[in-house]
């Protein structure tokens, strides 16, 4: 399947890795005045060469972590959407570089299991009503530090 973003003369599959899926998918939600942004537009307002985009969607590149931080910027990404795309990224990078692979993975593995504990302590927490209190808890402890 070719992604919207994809060189038409490349016959490979699209969007294979999980930063290109990530990247696709936040491209196409995010553009000026609602339109979705085009990969050309993305790498004018990065101050980057077409071609480093096209790698990107096309050949799999995972760009540097400041370029991420970049796009996350020029999207205007909140912190959880940013997250998921530096998630992407490593995940990408752990399928890539077997060097980096072991410790890619272990730390994804352990991030995703303290996820699910979140989740399963909101879930508590709004089954037993205390959601409200917990957040106004959070907020007086975040304030302190």
């Amino acid at each position: 399947m070719r992604h919207p973003f994809q060189r038409k003369q490349n016959k490979k599959r699209a969007a294979e890795t999980p930063f290109q899926r990530e990247l696709v998918r936040l491209l196409e939600r995010f553009g000026s005045q609602g339109e979705r942004i085009s990969g050309r537009q993305l790498s004018l307002m990065l101050g980057k060469s077409a071609n480093h985009l096209s790698q990107m969607l096309n050949d799999g590149l995972v760009p540097s972590g400041q370029t991420i931080l970049d796009m996350a910027s020029v999207m205007g990404l909140d912190e959880a959407e940013t997250d998921r795309l530096i998630r992407a990224a490593m995940e990408t990078k752990a399928l890539q570089r077997s060097r980096d692979s072991f410790w890619i993975k272990q730390t994804t593995r352990m991030l995703r299991r303290a996820e699910e504990d979140l989740a399963t302590y909101r879930s508590f927490l709004e089954q037993a009503g205390l959601m409200e209190a917990f957040e106004s808890f959070a907020g007086e402890a975040g304030a302190s530090s």
